[in-house]
C-alpha cells in the first residue's frame, strides 16, 4: 500500500464526549489521500470503543499501554505518520471540510514554508458559537515572526506541517514540555523558515473548562516565559525585551493563577520598545497591519480580563487599544463594556 500524503494526527486521552464529532470531521474530508492516525493515552472510558466502531481503512489506532502525555505522544504518533505532510487536530476540535484540501494546496504552492496553520471560531462543549473573540492569529511570515514574541501564533489543531523538517531537523516536539509544546516547537522553526497562516476559517476550537489549555501552572507559566525571553533574545537581541512587561502579559493571560493586573503600562511599554526595535530590524513590518492589530488585540484582552477585578481603573486602559488598531478597539468595546459593566454592578451593588 502506497503511503498517503497526509497523515492526520491526533492523540486522544478519555475523550468519549467529543472524539466521534472530531473524527468524523476528518473523515469527511474534501482531500482524500490521508490516514487518520489516533493515539490512544491509555483512555479509561468508551474512547478506545468508539474508535473501534468505525470501519474505515484510513483509520489506524495506536495505544499506549499507559498513560505518558500529551507530548509523548505526539512523538510516538510522529514517528508512525506515513505522510509526508502532517495535520494535528485535537480530540475535542471540529475541522472543516475543505480544511485539508486547503493546506495541501497552500504547501504545495509554498515549498519553503514549513507549517501552516488557520483561522477558527471558539465553540462551547456544546458546539454553539461562542461571542466574538479577540484572539487574533497573523497570517504573514513576518506577522507570526512579530506574534510569537508574546505568544503562540499558531492554532496547533489548525496546523499542518512537513514530516521530514519537524521530525528529522527539530527533532519533534520538547518532551520537557507537559504543556506549550507546540509554541516551543514554532520558535524554534521560526527562526530558521517562514510560518504562515491562512485567512480562512478552517477549524471550530472547542474550550471547556477541562480542556488541556485550562490546565495551566505556575510552572507550565515559567516554561512560557523561558521560550518567549529565549525567543525575543534571538529576534529582538540580548536584552532589548521587557522582563516586567513581559511577567505583567503572563499574569494578565492567566487569572485562574495570578491576580487581575490593576496596571497595563508594563505591557505597553514593553510592546511599544519591542515594536521599535522590530521595525529598525525588519522596516517593511511598517506596513503591516495585522502587527498593530495584534499589538492592540493583547492590550483590548488583559484589559477585558482585568475588568472583573478593576472595571474602573480598567477603562482607561482599554483605550490605549485604539493607538495601535481602531477596528480591533471598537472589536472589543462592546465586549469590555459588559465586563466592566458587570463588575460594577456586583461592586455597587
Amino acid at each position: 500500500m502506497s503511503a498517503p500524503r497526509v497523515t492526520v494526527l491526533m492523540p486522544v486521552y478519555n475523550a468519549e464526549a467529543f472524539v466521534a464529532q472530531s473524527a468524523a470531521s476528518i473523515l469527511n474530508q474534501t482531500f482524500g489521500d490521508f490516514e487518520l492516525l489516533v493515539v490512544d493515552d491509555g483512555s479509561t472510558d468508551a474512547t478506545p470503543e468508539i474508535l473501534r466502531s468505525y470501519d474505515d481503512r484510513r483509520l489506524r489506532i495506536l495505544r499506549n499501554s499507559e498513560n505518558l502525555g500529551l507530548t509523548r505522544s505526539l512523538n510516538i504518533g510522529l514517528s508512525e505518520a506515513r505522510g509526508a505532510l502532517v495535520a494535528r487536530q485535537d480530540a475535542d476540535d471540529i475541522s472543516y471540510p475543505e480544511r485539508l484540501e486547503c493546506q495541501v494546496a497552500f504547501l504545495d504552492a509554498h515549498p519553503d514554508v514549513p507549517a501552516l496553520g488557520a483561522q477558527f471560531h471558539s465553540i462551547d462543549g456544546r458546539g454553539r458559537r461562542r461571542p466574538l473573540h479577540l484572539w487574533m492569529k497573523c497570517e504573514t511570515s513576518l506577522g507570526i515572526r512579530w506574534q510569537l514574541i508574546f505568544e503562540n501564533a499558531l492554532i496547533h489543531s489548525s496546523v499542518m506541517f512537513r514530516r521530514d523538517v519537524v521530525a528529522d531537523l527539530f527533532h519533534g516536539y520538547d518532551e520537557t514540555f507537559q504543556r506549550n509544546q507546540d509554541f516551543d516547537l514554532w520558535t524554534r522553526i521560526a527562526r530558521r523558515y517562514p510560518l504562515r497562516n491562512l485567512h480562512e476559517v478552517l477549524i471550530s476550537l472547542r474550550g471547556r473548562p477541562d480542556s488541556l489549555n485550562a490546565g495551566y501552572t505556575q510552572r507550565s507559566i515559567a516554561r512560557v516565559r523561558e521560550v518567549c525571553v529565549a525567543y525575543a533574545d534571538d529576534t529582538l537581541g540580548p536584552g532589548e525585551i521587557g522582563q516586567e512587561g513581559l511577567d505583567a502579559l503572563l499574569q494578565g493571560m492567566s487569572p485562574r493563577i495570578y491576580p487581575p493586573l490593576r496596571d497595563l503600562q508594563p505591557v505597553i511599554q514593553w510592546i511599544d520598545d519591542a515594536y521599535r526595535r522590530f521595525i529598525d530590524l525588519w522596516p517593511e513590518a511598517a506596513q503591516l497591519r495585522e502587527i498593530r492589530a495584534h499589538a492592540a488585540s493583547l492590550v483590548a484582552r488583559l484589559a477585558i480580563l482585568s475588568a472583573v477585578k478593576s472595571p474602573a481603573g480598567m477603562s482607561r486602559w482599554y483605550l490605549q487599544v485604539a493607538r495601535y488598531d481602531v477596528p480591533m478597539f471598537a472589536r472589543g468595546l462592546v465586549r469590555f463594556a459588559a465586563t466592566g459593566g458587570r463588575a460594577l454592578f456586583r461592586h455597587t451593588s
